[in-house]
């Protein structure tokens, strides 16, 4: 086509401009018009061309990731997109599209240098997913200087994705584009959805939009096998630019809304739609949504809600999401097609419409969905989870689409062969529903034998409908022959045997007092009793009569090296509680209390342990809670000091796996120095009602009560019941004497001769998710060359890589899903193939997968044989070990789970099994000759669950809610009683998964807190290189040395007094002759400091009189014993004393340094910033004589 003959280009432009306009005065910006139904022109499926969706972007407060191949690194801002949801079917008009749920959604974000769009695909209820399933989305720049052009992306769910464009006005398509975009793609679950994210960089797209830009977009979703089609606005030609939903794109808003339409409600008389909201802003923001509802053009129905977000919260935070709408729908029928809903919403802060959405819905027409039964017919599904332990197999069969189609279809068989052999033959009943579990009980499998499951479904005459089969072989792994490691009786450094002295018993730095007044007479930690009083256990009978239970003499007994047995009885009002022990040398003190009638059947409405801790030692709390559940805080930090009841565990649960009891797993109460921490796994033979706290804590003038629930609700005692619980008193052992040199680095880049250097987490001669190495051999050859002292594996507490051999021999027994292995998964990349190359091992898709580890026996076997391995002939001494100890589950049983009285299955506690399992490791280390310390470097998460004894070495950062880390917290996790050595994880300010603008104020307020507590090793250093000023003035200070001594700013006896007294916090590291102050400005105004010290000579350092900024070597003003210094708030500064002037001091490189006013009260960024101003208009600078005159100095050499 030659040019004289193409369209007026900047004429087709307008035309679209004008065309988004004159939709964006009728809807898009809530004025002008109301809609005229009755005019509307209709596609050729009949529907009325409503207007077109809108969508209002807020710009994501922080760089966004580019997607990078597969895994969840696509969705790296997904807890701040915008997005559209109710898609339509192509075919009919009609929201939602047959045989496929409509969680699907169209989200969208930007930065300022890049568009960000995150596709939500649900999977095809049939048909194959490699060759199905695409998205496909068309974006249209818009505005005066738009090209018409119109840009195409399609993608799957494999990571296979093209890009091109088409210039609509000249009818060329699919042009060649160079797109420069990133594309990554995620499996979200085998039966749910996948994401694809499309990054595209705005150069691609002819620029950055203007603020307030209106860019159009089409999004479809195409499914080949059965042909299905979705679009996201309605239209008879895809490629329709006057059909493109709209987006605007706001530079200057930071709340983002997106809907979740449910279809199925719709259909049954009942419009919901749910919406989620996300701020990233620093003040808090209102969105209202509004929806109406119409029929035949006149409404039925309306409804509103108003929505405040917080700053920084994400979808994922509480509060922002899960609020819905509900109204009748009054859906038209397949003929009338005229019920609509229409969709708005609103960010009140700055009262600006940011969605606009209508969508059309009816009824389904009689048989319109038959197709897909058809092709359902006759199927069903077989999935098998085997036992290799014990010799079961269990089974699953869904024939539900079977069932009702052929409603004749009426028995199942199964039948099981060995190696082709029958060796059992099972016939039942089809139910009704068309479902069947069961578990096949083989006695023992036999190894390299196949087991092969075969199921039919039979109708009335015997006809066989169809077949299913699914095989397993059974191959015993090596760690199954191998003789069990770190299950030794023996104790090894820094802990020692326990001992017993009449009624007490004793172990490193803890003594638990037994005698005829309850169940702990005394507690003694760090050298300080815990308790006010006696623990006792009270009942309350049916009377309402409270007594405390006598107990008589308890026995101490010792067992084996390690442990101590303990047994007491006690009784009152007609019970008796049977209580046995177990002490082993960590401090871990395990009960089984067995409660029985003394002599005839009783009732009784309560029995508790209480256990009053003194208030001087209750100052701090760590429980279990569900993550982000409202008043979670409460659970983590500062205990409250107000009289009555301060926490339970019915008002802070932690909720998961469908538990219906709120005992918590662990509880922890104590000081800085010391604490206790009562754990179960679960509420096992108890009475308790979940309506009730199953444990509770209560303040009074002399004492803080733990209360423990066995019953709180009446119960009818007339046979034993036993319930376990422990106790576990802390400290738990001395940090390393050379901890604070401990460094996650290489050996060459230490600084300290008595240093450690640590690998730091990941192992290449590991798989890659959680599990074990390779090969010993190319594990020892990666131990030889990665220049540390100590190397490390990877462990989780809850996952474990699914391609190794030993997980897919497995791992249903693990906690893994029976149809583990028939989801389709992403190819191993590049980078992982060539490590198993290396290593001589075949790889599979698989070894991607991070599945399901639940800790169990043969679980613990396996993870503790390949530490002992690794240690024994690799030279490995330690193992890193993530994720939460405490998660629930239900199977395998007996293992997890028990039965409730009202029939359900009660998960229970992995807590206990974890704590086995950390023992072990801690055994198997050492018994391989390998240091015992640090044996285990968990990921904190909690310090004081049960199996945190055992470990020498934490990481925290990660887990914490870190854009608003509480001192309170940091004071649990950070305290030495603990016995680690602390290395901290920089992890950007996040809420829940939200990523909020990392700043260089952000990290120095973080700084301020960890610097007050004596952190001094990183795990990841921050962007703003805070971390490495810190390591800089510690090392000028020197901490290699015998005479150091840390003093934290809530004990601090090198501290006289700091003004003002209610923002300035000190804590002091001495040693001799010298002093390292970390002053932190905790408050929320800018302050000049002024810091006292006293008692310095008792530490070696008297005579201390020249002060310096260790970050910045400026000298610090003192005069008359008063160090004097500025301090911003939230923020800190390390000042180094010394008894001469520091040659270093950062005057000294600068002419006539004695000159140089000592200056340390003024606020340097004031004279920065009037440097910086008088350089945007000359080349020298002025005389500044109110300036900081070192920083003008500086800047005039530089």
């Amino acid at each position: 086509m030659s040019s004289d003959n193409r369209p007026n280009r900047r004429s087709f432009i307008k035309t679209m401009g004008l065309a988004a306009a004159t939709l964006t005065v009728d809807t898009a910006g809530g004025r002008g018009a109301k809609l005229n139904f009755d005019h509307l022109p209709k596609f050729a499926s009949g529907v009325p061309e409503y207007p077109t969706p809108f969508l209002a972007i807020a710009r994501t407060p922080n760089l966004i990731a580019a997607p990078q191949g597969g895994g969840m690194n696509i969705e790296s801002d997904v807890g701040f997109l915008s997005g559209f949801s109710g898609f339509v079917d192509k075919s009919t008009g009609r929201f939602g599209y047959p045989g496929y749920n409509n969680y699907t959604n169209a989200n969208f974000s930007f930065d300022n240098d890049k568009l960000v769009i995150v596709a939500h695909v649900p999977y095809p209820v049939i048909g194959d997913l490699h060759k199905d399933d695409t998205f496909e989305v068309l974006i249209q720049p818009r505005g005066p200087h738009s090209t018409g052009f119109v840009y195409r992306v399609t993608g799957n769910a494999f990571g296979q994705w093209h890009a091109d464009l088409d210039e609509p006005i000249i009818g060329q398509f699919h042009q060649p584009w160079h797109s420069l975009i990133h594309y990554g793609a995620m499996l979200w679950n085998p039966s749910g959805l996948w994401m694809a994210s499309v990054a595209i960089p705005w150069k691609s797209l002819g620029g950055r939009p203007a603020n307030g830009a209106v860019w159009g977009v089409q999004f479809a979703l195409r499914y080949r096998d059965p042909t299905i089609v979705a679009y996201l606005s309605p239209t008879d030609k895809f490629t329709d630019p006057k059909r493109f939903a709209r987006i605007r794109f706001d530079f200057n808003r930071r709340i983002n809304y997106r809907p979740h339409w449910l279809s199925e409600e719709m259909d049954t008389g009942h419009f919901m739609v749910q919406y989620l909201l996300a701020n990233g802003g620093t003040k808090p923001a209102t969105v209202e949504m509004k929806v109406a509802l119409y029929k035949a053009g006149k409404e039925i129905a309306h409804g509103r809600l108003e929505k405040t977000a917080p700053p920084g919260s994400t979808y994922w935070a509480a509060g922002t999401g899960n609020n819905m709408i509900s109204l009748n729908s009054e859906p038209a029928t397949p003929a009338q097609r005229n019920t609509v809903a229409h969709l708005t919403a609103y960010d009140r802060t700055k009262n600006a419409l940011i969605y606009d959405q209508w969508v059309p819905y009816w009824q389904f027409k009689p048989g319109e969905n038959d197709w897909i039964k058809q092709r359902l017919a006759r199927q069903f599904s077989l999935n098998i989870g085997p036992y290799p332990s014990t010799g079961v197999i269990d089974y699953a069969v869904d024939a539900r689409s079977l069932k009702e189609v052929t409603p004749t279809a009426t028995e199942f068989t199964c039948a099981v062969l060995a190696d082709g052999k029958p060796v059992l033959h099972q016939r039942q009943p089809l139910p009704a529903d068309g479902q069947i579990t069961g578990s096949i009980k083989l006695g023992a499998f036999t190894d390299r034998v196949t087991y092969d499951v075969q199921a039919d479904i039979r109708d009335s005459k015997g006809t066989v409908l169809n077949q299913r089969s699914r095989s397993f072989t059974r191959r015993v792994m090596p760690f199954e022959k191998a003789p069990p490691a770190g299950v030794g009786d023996h104790v090894f450094p820094p802990f020692t045997p326990p001992l017993i002295d009449g009624m007490a018993v004793s172990c490193l730095l803890r003594t638990y007092v037994h005698g005829t007044n309850g169940l702990l007479e005394k507690l003694i930690a760090a050298e300080s009793n815990l308790l006010i009083r006696p623990a006792t256990f009270t009942a309350v009978l049916d009377n309402w009569q409270s007594i405390v239970l006598t107990p008589n003499q308890p026995q101490l007994l010792p067992h084996g090296k390690g442990s101590v047995d303990y047994t007491q009885t006690f009784h009152g009002g007609g019970v008796q509680l049977l209580l046995r022990g177990n002490l082993d040398y960590d401090g871990f003190y395990h009960f089984t209390a067995t409660l029985s009638p003394q002599s005839r059947p009783v009732t009784i409405r309560e029995l508790r342990l209480e256990i009053p801790l003194s208030p001087q030692h209750a100052t701090l709390i760590d429980a279990a809670v569900t993550w982000m559940y409202p008043g979670w805080k409460k659970a983590l930090g500062f205990l409250s000091t107000q009289h009555g009841r301060i926490w339970d565990s019915h008002t802070l649960p932690m909720q998961m796996n469908n538990r219906v009891s709120n005992m918590p797993p662990y509880i922890w109460i104590g000081d800085d120095d010391r604490g206790l921490c009562y754990s179960c796994p679960s509420d096992e033979g108890t009475h308790n009602s979940p309506d009730r706290p199953a444990a509770a804590l209560d303040r009074a003038d002399n004492a803080v009560t733990l209360s423990i629930w066995m019953v709180n609700r009446a119960l009818h005692l007339e046979k034993p019941r036993s319930f376990q619980f422990a106790l576990q008193a802390s400290p738990f052992k001395p940090v390393a004497v050379n901890g604070r040199l401990w460094r996650d680095q290489v050996k060459s880049a230490a600084t300290y001769k008595n240093g450690l250097a640590f690998t730091d987490f990941w192992n290449p001669a590991s798989y890659p998710t959680y599990g074990r190495w390779l090969t010993l051999d190319y594990l020892k050859k990666q131990v030889a060359i990665d220049g540390c002292d100590r190397t490390g594996l990877e462990a989780s507490a809850l996952s474990e890589c699914a391609g190794t051999p030993e997980y897919r021999q497995f791992y249903y027994e693990w906690g893994s899903a029976m149809n583990e292995y028939q989801q389709v998964v992403m190819p191993v990349p590049p980078d992982i193939l060539a490590r198993f190359k290396a290593s001589g091992v075949r790889s599979n898709p698989f070894v991607m997968i991070e599945a399901f580890s639940n800790t169990t026996k043969t679980n613990r076997d396996y993870r503790v044989w390949w530490l002992s391995q690794a240690a024994q002939h690799a030279g490995v001494s330690f193992v890193y070990q993530d994720n939460p100890t405490w998660v629930f589950a239900d199977r395998p049983q007996p293992e997890y789970g028990y039965k409730r009285p009202d029939g359900g299955i009660e998960p229970t506690s992995m807590i206990w099994k974890s704590r086995d399992l950390l023992k072990r490791f801690f055994q198997a280390v050492a018994e391989a000759g390998q240091p015992s310390q640090p044996a285990i470097w968990p990921n904190m998460i909690t310090p004081a669950a049960p199996g945190r004894s055992f470990c020498g070495k934490a990481l925290d950062g990660e887990y914490t809610d870190s854009n608003n880390l509480r001192m309170g917290m940091m004071r649990v996790h950070l305290s030495k009683q603990w016995g680690f050595v602390i290395d901290w994880l920089c992890q950007q300010p996040s809420s829940a998964g939200s990523q909020i603008g990392t700043t260089r104020d952000y990290w120095r307020a973080l700084f301020s807190q960890l610097c007050l507590l004596d952190v001094t090793n990183f795990s990841r250093s921050d962007t703003a290189e805070i971390s490495r000023l810190w390591w800089n003035a510690l090392d000028i200070f020197w901490l290699d040395d015998p005479s150091v001594h840390w003093h934290p700013y809530y004990r601090n006896p090198t501290l006289a007094r700091t003004d003002p007294a209610d923002a300035i916090l000190v804590s002091t590291y001495t040693a001799n002759g010298r002093l390292l102050a970390v002053v932190s400005n905790r408050g929320d105004q800018d302050a000049i400091a002024e810091v006292r010290f006293k008692n310095l000579g008792s530490w070696g350092a008297a005579g201390l009189t020249h002060f310096y900024d260790a970050e910045t070597a400026e000298e610090i003003e003192f005069q008359d014993g008063v160090v004097r210094l500025f301090l911003a708030r939230k923020n800190y500064r390390p000042i180094i004393g010394f008894r001469e002037p520091w040659k270093f001091a950062a005057k000294n490189r600068l002419p006539h340094p004695r000159q140089i006013p000592t200056q340390s009260t003024l606020d340097p960024q004031a004279t920065i910033g009037d440097i910086c101003r008088h350089l945007l208009t000359a080349r020298t600078l002025p005389p500044m004589p109110h300036a900081d005159q070192l920083l003008l100095l500086w800047a005039q050499e530089i």
